[in-house]
């Protein structure tokens, strides 16, 4: 009977090992991870800073082009609610649920997706 407990003694201690080295080396990697995501958003921040730094320092030698839609294609009105629009930044029709005028904004729904949505951007 004693040699039987010592056995389990022995096996317990052998396996809490295991578990604790298991766990400090899971520790480790997700500290790696989380050090390797800190980086790279630093990383990341920094370039959009130089970016705009240089976008706002010599705005003339962009060569980012804004493209308009032709003033056909543009609502002049206000869509009413219930009215369907063509969502062209999806590429689907959308109905529209509510209009802002003020902020001329609109809340359609497409399938399961509502947005929010400038009248813009959307077309009859």
């Amino acid at each position: 009977m004693r040699e039987l407990s010592e056995a389990a003694a022995v096996a317990r201690s052998t396996l809490h090992k295991k578990v604790h080295q298991l766990r400090t080396s899971a520790m480790k990697q997700s500290q790696l991870s989380k050090a390797s995501k800190r980086t790279l958003a630093n990383q990341y921040k920094q370039a959009a800073a130089v970016e705009t730094e240089l976008q706002t320092t010599n705005p003339s030698s962009s060569s980012i082009k804004v493209i308009k839609q032709p003033q056909s294609e543009q609502i002049t009105e206000l869509p009413k609610v219930g009215d369907t629009v063509h969502v062209s930044s999806l590429g689907k029709r959308a109905t529209v649920l509510k209009v802002d005028t003020y902020k001329e904004e609109i809340i359609v729904q497409a399938g399961n997706m509502k947005l929010k949505l400038k009248v813009t951007e959307v077309q009859r």
